[in-house]
């Protein structure tokens, strides 16, 4: 395979990655509760900016967000599965107990 169509293809897998996020990122998501809390269900872009928006607020903005677990791989595969746990972390600077208290 020459460079040129190489690269294209290397974009169009980049496309349908970015295709497949955008899915995910706009599903809704069951999120189920302990003891007397119930199950919602909610966009996970939805509680990504709330959990972003909260932490700017109280000045420990997350760096970015990362999404692990069986959603990315379904992301970053050819192949469609369903997949069944998505992880979404927010690295931060934490600062003390003081910092780790507001995050809890």
């Amino acid at each position: 395979m020459d460079r040129l169509a190489s690269n294209s293809h290397f974009k169009l897998e980049i496309v349908k990655c970015i295709d497949r996020l955008r899915t995910v990122l706009n599903d809704t998501v069951d999120i189920h509760g302990k003891g007397n809390f119930p199950t919602i269900s909610v966009r996970l872009i939805d509680i990504i900016s709330c959990v972003r928006e909260k932490l700017r607020i109280a000045n420990m903005p997350p760096k970015c967000v990362k999404l692990n677990g069986g959603a990315a791989s379904f992301i970053a595969s050819a192949d469609d599965f369903v997949y069944a746990d998505l992880d979404l972390i927010f690295p931060m600077e934490v600062e003390g107990s003081d910092s780790f208290d507001k995050v809890r």
